[in-house]
């Protein structure tokens, strides 16, 4: 800008009093209103422009004035260069660089200020024309035209570092123009996306969604600072009115063919004007095109003020427009070329005049002289509203009540103040007391933290709710308890433990082929305890990982059979119900929650350890009469709430005391070797162990009623059972008969090792059922002991098979040789075999299951055309089992009936009945011998009722003695009576605290 000068005082009087102040603080304060945004319920209004007529040294020194008045806000100088001819370059083409390179340094200028830490004013649309001037033209104009632009396009697409310093600026300036917009959307669509995500997939995938929004989110930030970026911008030319034909089949449909057209305009005007002799038609032709690109350049300008000012409330509100609160002030100086000033400000209005939208920038120019009719165009004069400087406030209200009429008839808006030679003395002493308006204040709703704690929240909550998750998330339906475990559902997706990788994944290949089958399938939940305690070892899986085998082999076999649309599929989920089943009730409502979602679940098999947990699961499963098949749990009240039995849960396998009444006649019938007079009972205290107490307490109390002597001894862990055992085994000790061993396989290894090494040799141990996990994996170690012989009782063995000839093994067995030959070689864990006793189990128990569930369905009406979306009632898969008569399982008979106990009893539930017993060793050579049997292995063999055996063995012993049987049965209650409060004072010096 050219500078001012200085005026001296002439007189030595108080200029104020001397000059119009009054005035001139009137038109200051009128500058501050013009430039102050109305707020939002009064809306934007059409600005004029103000020209400030007078001597240049007077306008310029007001000039200066207000841009100080402007500082912190948007502000610039247009100088106007001399538009003359450059060197060799065409005169048509002069007033479109200069007039690019005007806009281009006031759009520098206002995208440098505004409010503080707020985002600026940006000019991607301007930056974009500007770019398409600049471009290089094609060697070949007329050839390589069109492939030329589609790579400079390309090319401007895919670069990343800004080429001009109007398109530099820092990615916090980035930020802050650009991310409440995005981010808060992206923001929003992770909270939405995450949590049901996160309950499909798993936290993990929600965390990750979160992360990939914010990621996106700030691609989306950077893309859209730049100007080349946003496929917005590029279809806002094709709809704007220049370069846009008449006829709409020739209008650009695309931004390259825009820029096709553009860049042709460029080709005429810098080419042909350079001519020295042109037509008239072709120089009007040339100015035409000039005038057009003049007009584009103005447009663009315009435009990106009117997007970094539009309030709207129906779009995504941007908060920035709201922020700005006062109008960018634009000052035309026309001091260098007048000519240039009046063609910027010609242009300024034709675009008003044709684009409906108003605009926000206010326009202060510098008049070159007092002639009124400066800014004219093709319609014709229009002469500005003018006034002398003291009433610049009289013309400011004049104008705003004649706004709306002015609009309508489309009159060019102008306003005009004269000055004098003596008002630029005053300048200085009467514009300084007049304060500098504050801008007015944004909405609450504007304020910057607003959406940046919204948008801090919506990424931070969901993620600080799902990490929170994480470390009790396992996988789908699977999360990890208090203690460590993972439990939950799964249909095979997630493996629990290495050791039943290879089963777990058959599993889930059976149930993706049982989905794709157009036959009806019933859904069985196998419960189980597939984690173990830390300091457990990995065989404290045997029995989970023998009975998830019987399942799958059962399952393969269905899908084998084949059948038609009436052959009822099974499908299997698995559920963990923790170690030690300590999250029992817990899988129990998982459960009860799945099967609200999941019509086709209709059983469940498992509950393999007789413990409290069992216990809740198993009652509340009851409260919806889902059958349910017990594998391998033997205590006596299990499932039992109140006294009364549960109605739908049925075990599979002998009681706890019957097998301990079986145990005490082959212990002191001699079947062990020789008969046992005394036995040491080894008890675990765990309050949560039902089993363990329940069958030791038996063994002692019948041992002890046969004529034994049998002491208790309660343990806490194995440590405890190895400290007793050496403490106990020393010379000189006379130790009982027989050791039997009531507690769990987790504790028998300790139990075993510490015998084994002891000084009492030839020991009898003689174990519970719950031990056979522990020889399945173990016999060789087991064989390779020879001062301690080992029996326990199996719940189920091939070996008895082929000693009751000419039975024949069930088809099983060769099923079970079959799966575990084409196991895979692993390590590990993952390399121990299954346990075929409890594999069994289960497979005689999904046999059960499944003929039950075939003939409940065959006796359903089926009222759909598809069998998949059959549903088997539970109530009538209950009922069933009663109907099923004798089957004959792999691990013996099964008969489903009422406990013939008592007549009188009606506690009593539904179970099978006359299930067999074994008696078992390990021989030298590692194998399994089966030395004892009492039940039954098919309808063919007769059954063994233990009450009967006892009363034969008592009778035998009495009538050995010459003693009256009825004497001896008193003798043998007093002795039990005196044995039992022994036992009691035994039970309250070793019962666990808390």
């Amino acid at each position: 800008m050219t500078e001012a000068t200085e005026f001296p005082r002439t007189d030595g009087g108080e200029t104020r009093h001397h000059y119009a102040a009054e005035g001139i603080q009137s038109f200051i304060r009128t500058f501050e209103n013009m430039r102050t945004r109305p707020s939002a319920r009064k809306g934007d209004v059409p600005l004029p422009i103000l020209s400030l007529f007078g001597p240049y040294d007077v306008t310029a020194k007001f000039a200066q004035i207000l841009h100080g008045r402007c500082k912190g806000t948007p502000s610039a100088w247009a100088e106007s260069r001399n538009g003359g001819k450059a060197d060799g370059g065409p005169p048509e083409s002069e007033p479109c660089s200069a007039l690019s390179e005007t806009l281009l340094k006031a759009a520098m200028d206002f995208a440098s200020a505004g409010p503080s830490k707020e985002p600026q004013l940006r000019f991607p649309l301007f930056t974009q024309v500007h770019w398409i001037l600049d471009m290089e033209l094609p060697g070949d104009p007329h050839q390589g035209m069109r492939k030329h632009i589609a790579q400079e396009i390309r090319r401007r697409q895919l670069q990343l570092r800004p080429s001009s310093k109007m398109e530099h600026r820092g990615l916090l300036k980035n930020l802050r123009a650009y991310f409440e917009g995005p981010l808060s959307a992206y923001a929003a669509a992770a909270a939405l996306i995450s949590k049901p995500l996160a309950d499909r997939l798993g936290p993990t995938f929600g965390l990750g969604a979160i992360a990939s929004a914010f990621v996106l989110g700030v691609i989306h930030v950077l893309l859209l600072s730049r100007s080349w970026a946003g496929w917005r911008r590029y279809r806002w030319f094709i709809r704007q009115p220049y370069f846009m034909s008449h006829n709409t089949k020739h209008r650009p449909q695309n931004f390259r063919e825009f820029v096709e057209r553009v860049m042709q305009a460029r080709l005429k005007v810098e080419a042909e004007s350079g001519r020295a002799e042109i037509s008239d038609r072709l120089r009007a032709e040339i100015r035409q095109e000039s005038e057009e690109i003049q007009l584009l350049l103005v447009n663009a300008f315009l435009e990106d003020l009117r997007q970094g000012f539009e309030r709207r409330r129906l779009r995504f509100p941007r908060r920035a427009a709201w922020v700005r609160t006062v109008y960018p002030v634009l000052f035309v100086d026309s001091a260098a070329d007048p000519q240039a000033s009046v063609r910027l400000l010609r242009r300024i209005e034709q675009v008003r005049a044709r684009i409906p939208k108003s605009d926000p920038l206010f326009v202060i120019h510098l008049a070159p002289s007092q002639d009124m009719d400066a800014i004219a165009w093709e319609t014709g004069p229009a002469t500005p509203t003018s006034a002398r400087v003291a009433e610049a406030e009289r013309l400011w209200s004049q104008w705003q009540r004649s706004l709306r009429t002015n609009r309508a008839l489309g009159k060019v808006r102008h306003l005009g103040l004269h000055f004098r030679d003596e008002d630029a003395r005053a300048a200085d002493a009467v514009a300084r007391p007049v304060s500098v308006e504050r801008p007015r204040r944004p909405p609450v709703l504007a304020n910057r933290w607003l959406p940046r704690a919204a948008i801090v929240g919506l990424f931070l909550l969901p993620a600080s709710v799902l990490g929170s998750q994480l470390p009790a998330y396992c996988s789908q339906g699977v999360w990890r308890s208090s203690n460590g475990d993972c439990i939950g559902i799964t249909d095979g997706a997630h493996i629990f433990h290495d050791r039943l990788q290879d089963v777990t994944k058959e599993i889930q290949q059976a149930n993706h082929e049982i989905d794709g089958l157009r036959q009806p399938h019933v859904t069985i939940v196998y419960v189980g305890a597939m984690t173990t305690a830390k300091k457990s070892a990995v065989e404290d899986l045997t029995d989970e990982h023998g009975e998830l085998v019987g399942l799958a082999i059962r399952q393969r076999k269905l899908i084998n059979e084949g059948g038609d649309d009436s052959t009822v599929q099974m499908r299997i989920l698995i559920a963990n119900a923790g170690s030690g089943f300590e999250s029992g009730g817990i899988i129990a409502d998982a459960i009860l929650e799945r099967m609200r979602t999941d019509r086709t679940i209709v059983g469940a098999i498992g509950f393999g350890e007789s413990r409290s947990g069992t216990n809740d699961a198993i009652n509340r499963l009851t409260s919806v009469f889902l059958p349910m098949l017990g594998t391998a749990a033997t205590y006596d009240d299990l499932g039992r709430k109140k006294g009364r039995p549960s109605p739908s849960y049925l075990p599979t396998i002998p009681l706890s005391s019957e097998i301990a009444d079986i145990s005490v006649l082959w212990a002191r019938s001699g079947k062990l070797g020789r008969p046992a007079k005394s036995a040491k009972v080894f008890v675990d205290r765990s309050i949560t162990d039902l089993y363990s107490r329940d069958i030791g307490e038996r063994f002692a109390a019948r041992f002890r009623e046969l004529g034994g002597t049998a002491d208790t001894e309660y343990y806490g862990d194995a440590n405890e059972v190895r400290a007793w055992l050496n403490n106990y085994c020393r010379e000189g000790v006379q130790y009982p008969d027989l050791f039997y061993y009531a507690g769990r396989a987790t504790q028998f290894i300790s139990f075993f090792e510490a015998l084994s090494g002891s000084v009492c040799d030839d020991v009898m141990i003689l174990a519970g059922d719950a031990v056979a996990e522990y020889v399945d994996d173990n016999r060789a170690k087991i064989a390779a002991t020879k001062d301690v012989k080992l029996y326990y009782t199996p719940l189920a063995s091939k070996e008895a098979w082929e000693q009751e000839r000419p039975l024949t093994p069930a088809p099983f067995y060769g099923l079970f040789e079959s799966y575990v030959a084409a196991l895979p070689k692993s390590q590990g864990a993952a390399k121990l075999h299954p346990s075929p006793t409890f594999a069994v189990l289960a497979y005689d128990a999904a046999e059960a299951m499944m003929r039950a569930a075939q003939n409940a369905y065959l006796f359903q009406d089926d009222d759909t055309d598809d069998p998949r979306e059959h549903i088997i009632d539970r109530g009538g898969l209950l009922t069933a089992f009663g109907q099923l008569g004798d089957l004959d399982g792999a691990s013996g008979l099964l008969t489903f009936g009422q406990e013939p106990t008592s007549k009188q009893d009606t506690t009593s539930g539904r179970r099978a009945i006359d299930r067999p017993v074994f008696l078992a060793t390990v021989t030298p050579t590692g194998a399994i011998s089966v030395i004892g049997r009492c039940g039954r292995l098919n309808a063919k063999v007769p059954t063994c009722d233990i009450s009967d055996e006892i009363d034969k063995y008592r009778n035998q012993m009495a009538s050995q003695a010459n003693i009256d049987p009825q004497a001896n049965s008193q003798a043998n209650s007093q002795a039990n009576s005196q044995a039992k409060e022994t036992e009691k004072e035994a039970k309250t010096r070793d019962k666990p605290t808390g």
